[in-house]
């Protein structure tokens, strides 16, 4: 995926969480996520992090090379992902 600023972003397939039942996973939900219960949960594996929705514990998850999830968070965290900005 290229944004508007050229830049590209690289995502990685949709993978089974069950691919990863040979490792405990430390699965912990966003500090942001609200208390309805839509919120997403993460867990570092290998050099990834896997991102599943949490009323969802048993789905798929994906997964992210840990730069480029690094790289998202600092974008959020500077606001590049708001509503207003979009």
């Amino acid at each position: 995926m290229t944004t508007e600023t050229g830049r590209k972003h690289q995502l990685r397939t949709i993978m089974s969480v069950g691919t990863f039942e040979r490792e405990p996973l430390n699965w912990r939900k966003a500090r942001r996520s609200i208390g309805a219960g839509d919120c997403v949960e993460v867990a570092p594996a290998n050099s990834e992090i896997l991102v599943r929705d949490s009323k969802d514990p048993d789905g798929v998850a994906l997964g992210y090379p840990a730069g480029a999830w690094r790289s998202f968070l600092g974008h959020a965290k500077q606001g590049y992902f708001d509503a207003a900005k979009l």
